[in-house]
């Protein structure tokens, strides 16, 4: 089929610049319907911005002249820093009633005592001064503090089982710094009873008294100490003697 097309030219070209027309005028108001709905939100958010800084700001002074007007406010707040202490400091301090059980498991029986006793927690140093029947003794005493070890207890959070940590040394360092000892030669007359004295520097690990952690002891089978006997420190301590013995060092 044949179509002839009748408009003249200049038609064509009107039809078309008026629907250009028209696709303009829509892209525009769409561009400024769009423009205006994002001003009156920037607006709005402006407004209410601006209305909710002013509230907080009228909180903030209320509450302070509340707080400005309560009575020894510095002295309240300072208790209340230290009570939120308080936690952190009790399991910073060691636990002291430990140290009676762990000599108890440590000195040997009947043989060794005790005169003076020094812990330092702060170096976690212990100066240990005490008489014994022979030199022997304290050298028994010596050895078995420096092959005690300890273990620490610990629960595990899946199966709250009870685990213990591998054996490590409780004492770093055990050292026999003074003793004196009976000769051979003054063992007649008033001299014969006099005992052995002894006095022991070492530096035990800061778990042993870590009051966060429960501490066991293993002391050496080998070696009769007083963890077999009920814990009573009454024998255990004893007056220092005056003896006119020799001295030694190591």
């Amino acid at each position: 089929m044949i179509q002839f097309n009748l408009l003249p030219d200049v038609k064509i070209e009107y039809l078309k610049a008026q629907r250009t027309r028209k696709i303009i005028t829509v892209v525009a108001f769409a561009v400024t319907a769009a423009s205006l709905v994002f001003l009156v939100l920037i607006f709005s958010i402006n407004v209410y911005k601006t209305k909710n800084l002013a509230s907080l700001t009228e909180s903030i002074a209320a509450a302070s002249k509340k707080l400005t007007s309560q009575t020894d406010l510095d002295r309240k707040l300072t208790v209340q820093n230290q009570l939120s202490s308080i936690t952190q400091l009790h399991n910073g301090k060691p636990d002291v009633a430990r140290l009676f059980t762990f000599l108890n498991q440590t000195t040997p029986i009947d043989v060794v005592s005790l005169t003076n006793f020094k812990v330092d927690f702060l170096t976690t140093t212990v100066t240990i001064t005490g008489t014994s029947d022979s030199l022997v003794s304290v050298n028994k005493f010596v050895d078995t503090l420096k092959f005690t070890k300890f273990q620490v207890e610990t629960v595990d959070p899946k199966t709250e089982k009870k685990l213990l940590s591998d054996p490590a040394p409780a004492f770093i360092s055990v050292v026999l710094d003074k003793f004196t000892y009976t000769t051979p030669e003054a063992r007649e007359g008033q001299q014969a009873d006099q005992p052995t004295t002894y006095i022991i520097d070492l530096t035990y690990d800061p778990a042993l008294f870590d009051i966060t952690k429960i501490v066991t002891l293993l002391v050496p089978t080998t070696t009769t100490t007083r963890s077999a006997l009920p814990i009573d420190t009454t024998d255990l301590f004893r007056p220092e003697p005056v003896t006119n013995e020799q001295e030694g060092e190591f």
